[in-house]
C-alpha cells in the first residue's frame, strides 16, 4: 500500500497513517459521489457534516464533471431555442 510505504519512509506513526487513510477515503468518496451527480446536500449528510461549507472543502470539481455540466446546459439551452445551435 502506498500510504504504508510513505509511513515507513518518513517514520510516521501508524496511528497518524490510519487517520490519514481515513481522511483520504472520505475525500475520495465525496469527490466520486459529487462527480457522479450526487447532490452536495446528500454527500454532506452521508459524511455527517452539520454545515455544508465543510463538505465544500472536500468537493473539488473535476474536468469531466465540468464538461458534462456544460454539455447538459448546452443541450437544455438548445431545446429552449428550438434546436438552434450556438457556436
Amino acid at each position: 500500500m502506498f500510504l504504508n510505504r510513505l509511513r515507513l519512509l518518513y517514520s510516521i506513526p501508524k496511528s497518524f497513517a490510519l487517520l490519514l487513510a481515513f481522511h483520504c477515503s472520505r475525500h475520495g468518496f465525496a469527490t466520486l459521489a459529487l462527480s457522479k451527480g450526487m447532490p452536495i446536500e446528500s454527500v454532506s449528510r452521508v459524511l455527517g457534516h452539520t454545515n455544508i461549507v465543510t463538505t465544500q472543502l472536500y468537493a473539488k470539481i473535476t474536468t469531466q464533471k465540468l464538461d458534462n455540466d456544460l454539455t447538459m446546459f448546452g443541450d437544455k439551452l438548445s431545446k429552449t431555442f428550438n434546436g438552434i445551435t450556438m457556436s
